[in-house]
């Protein structure tokens, strides 16, 4: 009889690298680095010093173990994922990628990441769509634990809060 096996659970904690003096939000922008990237960047490092010792394969086998590995948390294929440089990169792709017609509404929210922006604004006038860019709100609670709304570019918050254990 078979009997089904399985890896032992990783503490994924163990795999970044401690922030102890906040809990850190921003991760859009800049976002914390786990430690294989850590090593991985720091190899790269390494082959820039002499890029005459970089092997010609370390070109392909990085991008297609990470598209492997994406493709197999998403239940795609490798062929399906797109590597890019960024998340500007990556929205014009999809931007670029899809079939427009005269009149197709692009909502955004006010105050967002200015890819956002670069991405649709120029498409105004090549595609015909329309940006629409919008307020949100964003519900707090009172200190009774009522509702209060703000609209959200009243709203600021610091990108990091002091650490609490």
């Amino acid at each position: 009889m078979a009997t089904a096996t399985t890896s032992p659970a990783t503490d994924y904690r163990q795999e970044w690298f401690e922030i102890e003096d906040a809990t850190y939000l921003n991760a859009a922008g800049q976002a914390p680095m786990p430690k294989v990237s850590h090593r991985a960047v720091q190899a790269a490092l390494e082959w820039k010093k002499n890029p005459h010792h970089m092997p010609d394969s370390a070109h392909f086998e990085g991008p297609n173990r990470i598209r492997a590995s994406i493709a197999e948390l998403i239940g795609g294929k490798p062929e399906e994922i797109a590597l890019t440089t960024g998340a500007s990169t990556g929205m014009s792709a999809v931007a670029y990628g899809l079939t427009w017609k005269p009149g197709d509404e692009i909502l955004t929210a006010k105050g967002e990441f200015p890819l956002q922006y670069a991405t649709w604004k120029p498409m105004e006038a090549r595609e015909g769509i329309v940006l629409k860019i919008v307020p949100f709100a964003v519900r707090h609670l009172e200190t009774d634990g009522s509702p209060r709304r703000h609209r959200a570019e009243n709203c600021r918050a610091s990108r990091t809060l002091p650490h609490r254990r």
